[in-house]
């Protein structure tokens, strides 16, 4: 049955969805642009409230339902396609899942393909050296090490201060890495990358290279992401009770110019391996971002850890993800992808969090 509608019918329906639109993209450009100031906050979330009682009333409730989730659920959105200079939708095979690929102009992504756990809009400026305060949150001496920032020291309640750090990253730029080795960052992260240079991978391609190189087949199809939770965990409490964090020691806190967390590989460049260029393991970490909510928290010598907000819900798709991760660290000690599988599912038994929670990687130096 097809169902014709006059031509002021649709005129007016299609104002109100362009001022929907426009209002949703104003919410995401103006709280993206709020600098972590909890006063500004108020006041720009006032301001969208007060311009959502002014849609008409056929968007005024998803209006206001906009305006309330941008300004409680800690700011996690990615912001939408910009209207200027948008290029035609690109098609990928079937099961391929690429990176987000933004234009990076003057440190700030004019557009963003999906959404993401944490994003910032622009990269944030490194502190300068001493006891800083980034996003409202106080943080012992430090300095810049390059590319990064870094506590002069371990800090015991590292995981707590990264945690709420990484609530303010949308704001900050700055997304906050452990280290919790007794050697400083300094020798271990000389190999930094672009992270635009994972905008020109191809996922699926690049763990088929590294398999086929160790002796295995291909990758025939990713796995399929898994549902997001309306509230995300802590990814930092995710992973100090997963048991890897050094407690007797603290940990240092890394902060990292990025605009997400799995683009930390490239820019930090602590892993170092000749399994694969730091391009490609960003753009696996990306894409696992993007699938499973999976957060780099911590960092080390050719060594990485995700916390996860989402894994598999299903044996099937748990396989298809042990297979990727076996091609990410081939050298690992990860065992079987069939071994592997049951670990990595939501309702995986035992007390032992890592796989479900959180994932570890190493690589031989």
């Amino acid at each position: 049955m097809r169902i014709r509608v006059d031509g002021g019918t649709a005129a007016k329906a299609a104002g109100i969805v362009a001022s929907f639109g426009l209002f949703a993209w104003g919410v995401q450009a103006n709280v993206g642009g709020v600098d972590g100031n909890g006063a500004a906050q108020s006041r720009m979330c006032a301001q969208l409230r007060a311009d959502a009682e002014r849609m008409p009333a056929e968007t005024r409730d998803r209006a206001r339902q906009t305006a309330d989730e941008a300004c409680e659920n800690g700011f996690h959105t990615v912001p939408p396609a910009r209207r200027v200079a948008e290029s035609a939708p690109r098609t990928f095979p079937a099961g391929d899942v690429r990176p987000t690929a933004p234009a990076e102009r003057a440190g700030s992504v004019a557009r963003a393909r999906t959404d993401l756990p944490y994003f910032a809009v622009r990269i944030g400026r490194l502190p300068r050296d001493g006891a800083a305060t980034v996003g409202g949150v106080a943080l012992p001496q430090g300095s810049r090490r390059g590319s990064y920032w870094a506590t002069d020291a371990p800090t015991p309640n590292a995981a707590a201060l990264a945690a709420r750090l990484a609530k303010a990253f949308p704001q900050t730029g700055l997304w906050p890495v452990l280290w919790d080795w007794e050697d400083t960052p300094d020798g271990y992260t000389d190999q930094t990358t672009k992270p635009s240079a994972a905008d020109r991978v191809d996922v699926r391609s690049a763990l088929t290279r590294v398999l086929q190189a160790y002796g295995g087949g291909e990758i025939g199809a990713l796995a399929a992401a898994s549902p997001r939770p309306e509230r995300l965990p802590d990814p930092f409490a995710q992973l100090a009770d997963a048991g890897d964090l050094k407690a007797e020691n603290g940990a240092a806190i890394l902060l990292v110019p990025v605009h997400r967390p799995a683009d930390t590989i490239a820019a930090l460049g602590a892993v170092q391996t000749e399994v694969a260029p730091n391009e490609d393991l960003t753009a696996v970490a990306r894409s696992w971002e993007e699938r499973f909510g999976a957060i780099v928290t911590k960092a080390g010598p050719s060594e990485v850890a995700f916390s996860i907000a989402a894994p598999p819900t299903d044996d099937g798709q748990a396989l298809l993800l042990a297979a990727e991760q076996i091609a990410f660290s081939p050298e690992g000690d990860l065992g079987e992808a069939a071994d592997l599988a049951p670990a990595l599912r939501r309702d995986a038994p035992g007390d032992d969090t890592t796989g479900r929670e959180a994932w570890f990687f190493g690589w031989p130096d």
